[in-house]
């Protein structure tokens, strides 16, 4: 909630308000005849619609993250303490590489003057699955069928050649097998994000440390039954 104070010393308080997105949510500052302000909550692997507007001026602070910003044809990265001003009739997106929060400020903001030339869309998913307590004939439930359709990279403390063992019993071949110290999995995420900018990235396991590796790394996590329940590839 934000506090005002008027030339008589009385308070107006305005409620932020929350506007979801394909690519994250909007949170409205404030919006009035003089001024207005947001913070753009942009998830990994989103991109926003190319638009433009024919009457807003606004002014993107990028507060963290790091973006692919396009603007007018041509594309530029981004990162944190950037700013950058968008005139009346200037076509604009951005896409997210990693989380990120853009601080706008603007003139008054109206739907109306908001003409999109493509929609926002989700990047392709990438994930990277654990090999123990995970796959089956590894103590875990993630079979063929699950995998089949998937791009999934194998990231696990286990040695490739077990890694590759089971994989070749289940029937499937991820993209690269990884082997790694249980507690050093957010450096191989890493890594992996170099290879596949502008993926959304999830990891799969089971394990306390699976989710406190993945959350190290800014990516998603999900267990392996809630991955047996996906019907549909994000694309």
């Amino acid at each position: 909630m934000t506090i005002a104070y008027k030339s008589t010393s009385s308070i107006i308080r305005n409620d932020v308000k929350i506007v979801p997105k394909l690519w994250g949510h909007e949170e409205w500052l404030v919006n009035n005849d003089l001024y207005a302000g947001k913070r753009l909550v942009i998830n990994k692997g989103f991109s926003g619609s190319l638009h433009h507007h024919e009457i807003k001026t606004e002014t993107y602070f990028l507060d963290t993250g790091r973006l692919k910003l396009e603007l007018n044809g041509e594309t530029e990265t981004i990162t944190p303490g950037t700013s950058i001003t968008i005139y009346p009739n200037m076509k604009h997106a951005f896409t997210a590489y990693e989380d990120s929060v853009i601080v706008e400020f603007s003139t008054y903001h109206s739907d109306s003057d908001v003409y999109r030339h493509r929609e926002a869309k989700a990047g392709p998913i990438i994930y990277g699955v654990d090999v123990d307590g995970t796959l089956e004939g590894a103590g875990g439930v993630v079979g063929h069928d699950d995998l089949i359709d998937k791009n999934f990279i194998i990231i696990s403390s286990r040695s490739r050649k077990r890694s590759r063992e089971i994989c070749d019993r289940l029937g499937v071949t991820p993209i690269d097998y990884i082997s790694c110290r249980v507690m050093g999995r957010a450096e191989e995420m890493r890594y992996v994000d170099s290879l596949f900018p502008m993926y959304q990235t999830i990891y799969v396991g089971d394990a306390v440390t699976d989710r406190s590796e993945a959350i190290r790394a800014g990516w998603r996590f999900m267990s392996p039954e809630d991955f047996k329940n996906i019907k549909t590839e994000t694309v």
